[in-house]
């Protein structure tokens, strides 16, 4: 979510930072976390946060201006104490546990970082504690990711008071966040394609197909289906195309449909479908990320 900052933001956030402290800063970023994040951040975790820069923009096939303003990141592994931080700095913004605001080039981020918290959340016991370790590491990172990736040039500026500009936004940035979990999960694939097929599956025995939301989307539907859509895509016909359909729809302002037909000559529908198939019958997914 984008947020309206003041002229004061600055000065805001120097004043109500109790319990959040400057912990590292990078080339590209600055960040700020509680102690419970910090358990999970390591000396050389400065040159892994830039990582996150030097991926965004391979990804996404345009620099970046990070390292013109770096962006500060706000990371908070208690939800109580980010939605007081965030009541105090930005009054008007809805409940979350993720935003980010342009003016400022700032990230603001709720991730839960005790072991036995995230084990419950995660409804595993068969996990081990370092592999939960890993997966709460991977967490901090990829909603980091997700995050600046709003900030990104690709998208202008463009905030996500439309309904439509966001739901395009948050597609991108979803996929990007969830690549980057997948440095730290191996498992992550496996999880959430497992919850897609069962609610594909599903579609199909009430023989629908799944529809690639244009209007603006379904959030319900979002985490089970949707936002696997560009990692299929990456998959079945390279990055290169997905840059390419990213810049139809925002350098150029086409609908999606329109983009899909000009980048895939494929009718948006025909591509549906073809996700939907895939989907069911593929056993990989995401490319890991190279460098």
């Amino acid at each position: 979510m984008d947020i309206e900052s003041g002229n004061n933001l600055n000065e805001h956030i120097r004043v109500n930072t109790e319990n959040i402290e400057k912990v590292l800063t990078s080339e590209y970023f600055i960040v700020h976390c509680d102690s419970g994040i910090e358990t999970y951040l390591r000396q050389d975790d400065a040159e892994k946060i830039d990582d996150i820069k030097i991926y965004l923009d391979k990804t996404l096939g345009v620099d970046s201006n990070f390292e013109e303003q770096k962006i500060k990141a706000y990371l908070f592994s208690n939800k109580e104490r980010y939605l007081e931080f965030m009541q105090k700095n930005y009054p008007n913004v809805p409940d979350g546990s993720a935003t980010f605001d342009q003016k400022t080039n700032s990230v603001f981020a709720y991730s839960p970082a005790d072991i036995k918290e995230y084990r419950g959340i995660l409804g595993d016991d068969i996990l081990t504690d370092q592999e939960v370790e890993n997966i709460i590491r991977g967490r901090i990172f990829s909603i980091v990711a997700h995050e600046s990736a709003h900030l990104h040039s690709p998208f202008n500026g463009v905030g996500n008071e439309d309904s439509k500009n966001k739901w395009e936004q948050e597609m991108i940035c979803t996929f990007l966040e969830d690549k980057t979990s997948l440095k730290f999960d191996e498992k992550f694939d496996e999880n959430i394609k497992r919850q897609a097929r069962e609610y594909l599956a599903n579609l199909q025995s009430d023989n629908e197909i799944f529809s690639w939301e244009e209007a603006g989307a379904k959030w319900d539907d979002f985490t089970k289906a949707e936002r696997l859509v560009y990692s299929w895509l990456e998959k079945q016909y390279g990055l290169k195309k997905l840059q390419d359909l990213w810049s139809k729809m925002f350098k150029d302002k086409r609908t999606i449909s329109e983009a899909v037909k000009e980048v895939y000559e494929k009718d948006i529908h025909h591509l549906e479908e073809e996700f939907q198939n895939e989907m069911l019958s593929s056993k990989k997914l995401f490319r890991k990320i190279e460098k």
